[in-house]
């Protein structure tokens, strides 16, 4: 696993993981949300793992 894992991946796993949504995470960190998900995506092809469960938003209900 060695060279799998940076600190600003550290820092975008951890803001996912507070913030509960990509969108959430990237304004914390000040980044656009696609940003944040891609960065998710290689990481988790590169560790070959799942690092979150991945949920539809609910339907809005007006």
């Amino acid at each position: 696993m060695q060279g799998i894992l940076d600190w600003d991946d550290l820092r975008h796993v951890l803001a996912i993981h507070r913030h509960g949504t990509l969108a959430r995470a990237g304004a914390a960190l000040r980044m656009d949300p696609t940003t944040v998900g891609r960065r998710l995506a290689a990481l988790e092809q590169r560790a070959e793992m799942r690092l979150f469960e991945r949920r539809q938003p609910p339907p809005h209900r007006g």
